[in-house]
């Protein structure tokens, strides 16, 4: 597969990115039943944080990611964003969930999720220069930045255009 290498920077309006960071919320410890039903589901051999109809991102590391994305000749979409950005979560809730977003998103990449306020995520985001939330950046499974784009977009069609001029494919 050969790449193309462009970068296409969306850049909003502030209402709908984030740059601040703002402490991360306490979350309520899982209930016994939901560890039980946990313990009852089938393993798929890369654990998922979302399913299908909708974009099925996997809860893998970045090299995890990479190693997945050379073996299937696909590329990393790596979805930056922060537990505290309302943008990034309506980008889960609304666009991420739709089936169209599903089929391009999967057919193409290994999507995963990193929180950049997590630690472990820092040096990554520092080296990418991930500033606002959400930033969506799209690597070859050689790790090197193929494009990116920066901020929110809730029109589904909309935000997988942008995923094509980067792809070459308008």
């Amino acid at each position: 597969m050969k790449y193309n290498y462009a970068i296409c920077i969306l850049a909003l309006m502030t209402s709908y990115s984030c740059s601040n960071k703002v402490a991360e919320g306490s979350k309520e410890p899982a209930t016994t039943v939901q560890v039980e039903e946990k313990m009852n589901e089938e393993v798929p051999s890369a654990p998922v944080l979302t399913s299908e109809p909708g974009t099925v991102f996997y809860d893998i590391t970045i090299e995890e990611a990479l190693e997945k994305a050379a073996k299937e000749g696909k590329m990393v979409l790596v979805d930056c964003h922060t537990s505290s950005c309302g943008p990034c979560q309506k980008m889960e809730e609304k666009v991420f969930l739709q089936e169209a977003c599903g089929e391009y998103i999967n057919q193409r990449f290994v999507p995963i999720m990193i929180d950049c306020e997590e630690e472990r995520h820092a040096e990554f985001c520092k080296k990418n220069n991930v500033q606002i939330y959400p930033t969506y950046l799209i690597l070859t499974p050689e790790g090197k930045k193929e494009g990116e784009i920066i901020g929110a977009e809730f029109d589904v069609d909309k935000f997988l255009d942008l995923f094509r001029t980067i792809m070459h494919e308008n």
